[in-house]
């Protein structure tokens, strides 16, 4: 997984408060587990399916994805209809 910001936008209201918290969290193991990666391999298939149906040439990651299955594709074809309904809206 990429590492995270140093100065995170969702950590601010941490680092902001107490700026030394930055540094200290900086050298904390950033840890995975499944439930991150699943939720990586989500976004990764929604990135894919939204950029699909605006016409971009991309290649398909479900046979890369460890977590891919039906409820994870069922989700994310909802999620990419939403964001198309709300991008056509913002069109007219």
């Amino acid at each position: 997984m990429p590492r995270h910001a140093y100065l995170s936008a969702s950590a601010s209201h941490r680092w902001l408060s107490c700026p030394p918290s930055a540094k200290l969290c900086a050298e904390i193991k950033d840890e995975s587990s499944p439930y991150a990666q699943q939720g990586t391999d989500a976004h990764e298939l929604c990135e894919y399916k939204v950029l699909h149906a605006l016409g971009e040439d991309v290649k398909d990651p479900t046979e890369n994805l460890d977590f891919f299955d039906t409820e994870m594709a069922d989700a994310t074809d909802e999620y990419c209809s939403f964001v198309m309904e709300q991008y056509e809206k913002a069109k007219q």
